[in-house]
């Protein structure tokens, strides 16, 4: 019961902070708008506080006192109807107060969610260690906004993980009620009280919003700022564009996806109004609570919209090849994927789209049916903008964002089809409760589960239950125990880093630890050793320079060199960074493209003095076939010019005893052990073979194994040991 009081105070302080900051702005619009727009205002401040290297308990007790301050200074308000006097009030009771006592229950119990444990969690656990963003630039979910995280840290840092998912909880209600004042507002109130049930009570918002996930708090937040743009068009109150602004940028702060709240907001003004200055102000306050952001990708690592839009922000931490993997792997060209069939999939199976929004949203399509009215057309259109980042990631969650309006606009219908709306309710919450759910779903597809309040109140202890309920919890205390606080990991595969404070690299998460796995594996992959050798003969030449250009356009493929036996200082585009590992004499290290291959690519050979030069050898890797490469030279003048060169391509004789040369240039790198999973790439060979690697088992669990490495006596990162029986 002591951890549950702390979780709740966790709760229960952030929220109360989150109302009292924003009382201020919202002072005639009622709790919800205080609480949702200073949950913008206490984000910002704790990024302040995390910036600075200060966050933590004692300064997040100081900030919620000064909000709470606030709060009783403002404390009076607007006057809300009692729910008693809507349509279908007591339905709407009857039906959300059992899902209230599920949800409460997961929200509050130990949190067990896949991303939850992950990265949402797992990177607020290292601020709060650390008091702050620290430089990491090892894992690209660090350069993500973290707007909501940064709630997140607040409520962490006073009841851990479950008062994190308790606070998206929040969100959850305040969206659900929400809908329900917008309607009641604007003369909506059957439809109101059907799109907040319909939303409510959907399989895939209650997993995520009681969760330490972020697309309902995104969802809420994108709606309270179309109820702020409603109301300022009803009676232009100019100060309603200040917090509508922060709500803007708060929902980019939170998503990248629910970046179009901002074009959104400032479209929606500047064509209200036909003025610039309502449309300057609602701009500014957006940037107010996106440049934070900004700014910090941009110092961290070089790009302010990291880890995306690589090709306009080169940089050495993520990389052009990362984003085309991302879109093929979640977008529409993911395997199995079909306009048709995620129709049905995201409504009753969940498999594909790794989420159901239940079978009563079948009926969507009768939601155009509100094009008829003016009302009903913004409300479709809202659904369309916020809509347009789903193509990106098709999961069933993306379309959170959308939802709300969606599920209004059927409502609007509906409330003119007699009994339709009780009818739809009892069927959504009859084939969305999770005992009926499991009975037609993918038996993977993210929903709430169990209602389990001996985990909640912790009368089973929580420790036992992740053990039972997380895969791979297990493994986070295995790294706890066996890693040194100073300890690097390298993974393959994701443990629930929420519960570990150890430092553990994940091989695609960044340039740099792709780089480390690539090294690592070239012993189990001859295809990528630099076995395909390319010599370039030419008359002798007086040059500055050598240009090894690239021709050939290969979407599937990137360029590498392993080695270039000319002693000359290296330079690359793209990925000039990495560009000395193709001239250090090491055979399982490798220069890479890390993009696509494509006309124009090159890598440069400076001489620094004009050199008599008449050929050029380099080595390259059999995963690049349709590699071409011509030559070109730099004269005294320093301009370029087409070399007549004579290519002869040979093989070069497979290289042995590469497993310790390759951990030892794991090891030079900074990496300190290895974690595997059974079903990772290469595990059997270093499990059979760790004393030809280099490595030695330290723990094994549920099929991970953690190494830690051991470098052989008078091996180098670039030497080989005599033969071994793996060799």
């Amino acid at each position: 019961m002591v951890e549950l009081a702390a979780i709740l105070f966790g709760v229960l302080f952030t929220v109360a902070a989150c109302c009292g900051l924003g009382r201020p702005l919202a002072r005639s619009q009622g709790w919800l708008f205080a609480f949702v727009v200073g949950s913008a205002g206490l984000s910002l401040l704790v990024f302040v506080l995390s910036a600075a290297g200060i966050a933590g308990k004692a300064s997040f007790l100081v900030l919620g006192a000064g909000a709470i301050i606030t709060l009783l200074l403002f404390r009076r308000g607007s006057r809300t109807e009692p729910l008693k006097t809507l349509p279908y009030a007591g339905l709407a009771c009857l039906l959300a107060i059992p899902f209230t006592v599920l949800y409460l229950s997961q929200a509050l119990g130990p949190e067990y969610s896949p991303d939850g444990s992950d990265y949402h969690l797992g990177l607020v656990l290292r601020y709060l260690h650390q008091s702050g963003f620290g430089h990491i630039t090892t894992s690209l979910y660090a350069d993500l906004s973290q707007g909501l995280e940064m709630l997140f840290l607040f409520a962490f840092a006073f009841g851990r993980h479950s008062a994190a998912a308790g606070v998206h909880y929040a969100f959850l209600l305040a969206l659900t009620l929400g809908l329900i004042s917008y309607a009641r507002r604007f003369g909506l109130p059957a439809a109101g009280i059907c799109a907040a049930l319909l939303v409510y009570l959907s399989p895939v918002v209650g997993f995520d919003g009681t969760a330490a996930y972020n697309d309902v708090a995104a969802a809420c937040v994108i709606f309270f700022l179309f109820y702020l743009l409603e109301s300022w068009d009803q009676c232009r109150d100019s100060a309603l564009l200040v917090p509508a602004g922060l709500l803007a940028g708060f929902a980019y702060a939170i998503k990248y996806t629910a970046f179009p709240a901002v074009p959104y907001a400032l479209g929606y003004v500047a064509w209200r109004s036909r003025r610039f200055r309502p449309a300057a102000t609602v701009a500014l306050c957006a940037a107010i609570m996106i440049t934070p952001w900004i700014a910090k990708n941009w110092i961290a690592v070089g790009n302010p919209f990291s880890p995306f839009l690589n090709r306009w922000f080169p940089n050495p931490y993520t990389n052009v090849a990362f984003e085309a993997s991302v879109q093929h792997g979640n977008g529409i060209h993911r395997d199995g994927f079909t306009l048709a069939g995620s129709v049905t999939d995201m409504t009753v199976r969940g498999h594909l789209s790794r989420g159901l929004l239940g079978p009563v949203f079948l009926l969507a399509p009768l939601a155009l049916f509100a094009l008829r009215w003016p009302r009903g057309r913004r409300l479709l259109a809202a659904a369309a903008v916020f809509a347009l980042a789903w193509p990106a990631n098709v999961d069933t969650r993306f379309l959170i964002l959308a939802l709300p309006f969606l599920a209004l606009a059927l409502g609007l219908v509906l409330q003119r089809i007699p009994a339709a709306i009780p009818v739809v309710l009892l069927a959504h919450a009859y084939l969305s409760w999770p005992t009926v759910t499991q009975r037609y779903c993918d038996p993977l597809a993210q929903r709430v589960r169990h209602f389990a309040p001996r985990e909640t109140l912790r009368i089973a202890p929580e420790a036992a239950t992740l053990a039972y309920r997380l895969p791979g919890y297990r493994v986070a205390r295995m790294l706890e125990q066996n890693v040194p606080p100073n300890g690097m990991v390298l993974a393959f595969s994701t443990p629930p880093r929420a519960y570990t404070s150890r430092d553990v690299l994940v091989w695609w998460e960044s340039s740099f630890n792709e780089a480390a796995r690539d090294v690592l594996l070239m012993p189990l992959r001859p295809e990528t050793q630099p076995l395909w050798r390319w010599h370039f003969d030419f008359p002798p030449q007086s040059l500055r320079a050598l240009r090894i250009v690239e021709t050939a356009r290969d979407p599937a493929a990137q360029w590498s060199i392993g080695e270039i036996h000319s002693l000359a200082d290296p330079r690359a585009e793209p990925n000039p960074w990495d560009a000395h590992w193709a001239v250090d004499g090491n055979p399982v290290t490798r220069w890479r493209s890390l993009a696509p291959l494509e006309p124009g690519m090159h890598f440069d050979l400076d001489f620094k003095t004009v050199r008599q030069v008449d050929g050029l050898t380099l080595d390259c890797a059999h995963d690049q076939w349709s590699l071409q490469l011509r030559l070109e030279g730099q004269d005294r003048q320093g301009r370029w010019t087409p070399l007549p060169a004579k290519v002869r391509k040979s093989e070069v004789p497979p290289l042995r005893n590469l497993r310790a040369p390759a951990v030892a240039g794991i090891a030079s790198r900074g990496f300190t052990h290895l974690l595997l999973r059974d079903a990772d790439f290469g595990a059997q060979d270093f499990r059979a073979c760790a004393s030809s690697w280099g490595i030695r088992l330290l723990g094994e669990v549920e099929g991970w194994r953690l190494y830690i490495l051991e470098r052989p006596a008078g091996t180098t990162s670039t030497g080989w040991v005599r033969s071994t029986p793996c060799d």
